[in-house]
């Protein structure tokens, strides 16, 4: 196809206010809209290959594939290759490994599977993810080889000529549709996944087989462009990441991209202007290496100066015009050059190979830890030090056990039992230890222990779950008490301590439509109480361990961090107003039970707290292996704790229990 200014110039928009939305302009708060503008374009231009090869009749579906790996993996190798590289001296164990995983990921074009499990760039730990951005290029490059073999099968199905064309409006109708559906009912997926993203490149399709047809003056077209640009612009002004998305908010930047691509307005200033067409040249690789550059800001907590987003952005540009023409532009003219298929494609494989074998190495090494001094080696590794047995003792839907009960210690004489989400595997075996015979487990993570209730996001089989433990705990001796543990301020205020959520993130199993915060605190402290109190009612005595400090940062990967990059790190804390601000509403809910039906709490802030302060590590000893689990290490500062609540249950013996089954650990 012919160069177009004015696409050229949509293109400089695009990656422009994206740039801007990710070094937290904050004007620009829907910036992420430019990416669908690029999902536009892309449509639009590959539409126009495939169909005048295929009215030509030369299409050739190898050869297609083949220049879209020309087009977009030398630079995308490059910017892989130089994180790897620089990552060698500078990343944490547990962070060069990870993006070792996504750089096997970014080159396969399957990144987006990868950042639709680890959530997105909404959440907490974004910005410790390098290659994030490269979930748009999957999407593309999935694009590229299914809609080929969609249109091909349109054809192979109808001989009639408009035949691809109707398949291309079934597909962007069907795909609109679900966009819409899903965005509100699985958010990520719709965010990340071609199916619900396919209807925005298809909308640049179905500009270029029906403007053709657009009868227009030049001020006609003028008005036109002005507008489709003028609803990017209001995109990227008006929406927020609180803005469902795609779904159907997205219709005004890609309606508006449609718009401008349609007008063919070439002479339009502000998109031919120098400015534009020079960013617009170097758009890929400024959206390639922009992420990186923010990434490392916010590594050396510079994120948020004014002088360091500054500087970010001018670098990005600087890169992106650097790898144009440093990357780009030769690796097209050497590509040429290497002549047939075969010898192209070998090129870029052995390319990718250099890439992808050193990332899997990065990622089968577990970051490589032989790099590191001792001391950074030594903490790092804390993020690995937890419950060994915790994956075959916990609960996993779909499991052949459907719920294992694990008893530590003495399998044959259980005088306590352990029950809760993943916070109660983080002191588990602390608790086994002070006490002296044995202690069952039962453990779901991110269950909550109480009546009919499941965490949003998660399937509701933390209902079933809660009431088996019930059921089983009949074949344990009756005096054998109870201790639940949860990561209570979680299912109110969301998992980042730092950001609260904006409703609590518990679903009430029969009440699905209660949504406000004042709703859903009500019904999860009637649940909450409720299971306590049912669990006092079959005679055991129940104990709380009232909520654990949680931390802003990683702690061990900020500690190795810190020394990797030649700092002298502080210990990790919380204040403890802080933690009392964030667990007063359960605190309340906890201190009721106590009162309704004889809880006892266990307060675990005399034995990590001190001086106004909750401390994630002792002279750089991590005692988390994340943000709020206590490591094996950590748990042991609760052991005075636990022996003072349960070192005498081995002053007497407790009646047998019936054979166990499911048991393990």
């Amino acid at each position: 196809m012919e160069f177009r200014q004015d696409i050229n110039g949509l293109r400089a928009l695009a990656v422009l206010v994206v740039v801007l939305f990710h070094f937290g302009l904050a004007p620009v708060s829907g910036g992420f809209a430019g990416v669908d503008v690029f999902f536009v374009i892309s449509g639009y231009l590959m539409t126009g290959i495939v169909f005048s090869r295929m009215e030509q009749g030369r299409f050739s579906l190898p050869d297609f594939w083949l220049a879209r790996g020309r087009r977009i993996l030398p630079a995308l190798l490059a910017v892989c290759a130089t994180l790897l590289l620089l990552g060698w001296f500078r990343l944490s164990p547990m962070d060069y490994k990870m993006l070792g995983k996504h750089a096997l990921y970014s080159v396969t074009f399957l990144s987006n599977f990868i950042y639709q499990g680890e959530s997105g760039y909404f959440d907490a730990a974004s910005q410790d993810k390098w290659l994030l951005h490269t979930w748009s290029l999957s999407v593309e490059w999935q694009f590229y080889m299914l809609y080929p073999l969609w249109l091909l099968g349109a054809r192979a199905v109808s001989r009639h000529p408009r035949a691809p064309v109707w398949a291309v409006w079934a597909a962007f109708a069907a795909s609109l549709a679900a966009s819409a559906v899903w965005t509100t009912r699985a958010p990520t997926q719709a965010y990340f996944q071609l199916a619900f993203r396919a209807w925005e490149l298809l909308a640049g399709a179905l500009v270029f087989l029906h403007a053709p047809r657009l009868q227009a003056s030049p001020g006609q077209r003028s008005a036109l462009a002005l507008a489709g640009l003028a609803a990017i612009v209001c995109s990227c002004l008006h929406f927020t990441h609180d803005t469902p998305w795609p779904g159907m908010a997205a219709l005004l930047p890609v309606g508006g991209a449609a718009l401008v691509i349609a007008a063919a307005r070439h002479g339009l200033w502000l998109t031919g202007n120098p400015v534009a067409q020079a960013l617009g040249r170097w758009s890929y690789s400024i959206y390639l290496w922009h992420w990186p550059v923010w990434a490392a800001l916010a590594y050396y907590g510079a994120h948020r100066q004014p002088a360091a987003i500054a500087a970010g952005i001018a670098a990005s540009v600087v890169l992106g015009m650097l790898s144009f023409r440093l990357v780009e532009q030769p690796a097209a003219r050497l590509l040429n050059r290497s002549g047939t298929r075969p010898r192209v494609a070998l090129a870029l494989s052995a390319a990718c190979a250099a890439v992808l074998l050193p990332a899997g190495l990065v990622y089968v090494l577990h970051g490589v830890e032989q790099r590191l001094s001792p001391k950074v080696l030594a903490i790092a590794k804390e993020d690995g030090n937890r419950f060994k047995d915790r994956v075959a003792c916990e609960f996993h839907p779909g499991a052949a056990d459907p719920l294992p009960r694990c008893v530590l210690g003495d399998r044959k004489d259980v005088r306590l039992i352990v029950w809760g989400d993943s916070h109660a595997s983080a002191v588990v075996t602390a608790v086994a230890e002070a006490v002296p015979h044995g202690v069952a487990y039962y453990g779901y993570q991110s269950c909550p222990t109480a009546t009919g209730v499941h965490y949003r996001g998660w399937d509701n089989t933390c209902v079933a779950f809660n009431e088996a433990v019930l059921a089983d705990m009949r074949a344990l001796p009756p005096q054998a008490p109870v201790l639940i543990v949860n990561r209570f301020a979680s299912y109110v205020f969301g998992k980042d301590a730092g950001n609260p959520e904006p409703v609590p993130g518990v679903v009430m199993d029969d009440e699905p439509q209660l949504s406000t915060r004042p709703e859903l605190e009500a019904a999860y402290k009637r649940r909450l109480i409720g299971m306590l109190c049912r669990v006092r009612q079959t005679g055991r005595e129940v104990f709380v361990l009232e909520s654990l400090p949680e931390m802003t940062v990683y702690v061990p990967n900020h500690l190795a961090r810190a020394l990797l990059r030649g700092e002298r790190p502080d210990d990790v804390k919380v204040s403890m107003a802080d933690y009392r601000a964030r667990n007063a509403v359960v605190g309340a809910w906890l201190q009721e039970a106590r009162t309704t039906c004889g809880v006892r709490l266990l307060d675990p802030t005399p034995y990590l707290c001190a001086d106004g302060w909750c401390g994630g590590s002792r002279r750089l000893q991590p005692l988390y292996f994340d943000t709020n689990h206590l490591s094996e290490r950590g748990n042991r500062v609760l052991l005075p704790l636990f022996r003072q609540a349960f070192g005498g249950l081995g002053a007497r013996k407790l009646a047998a229990q019936p054979a166990a089954t499911g048991q393990g650990g």
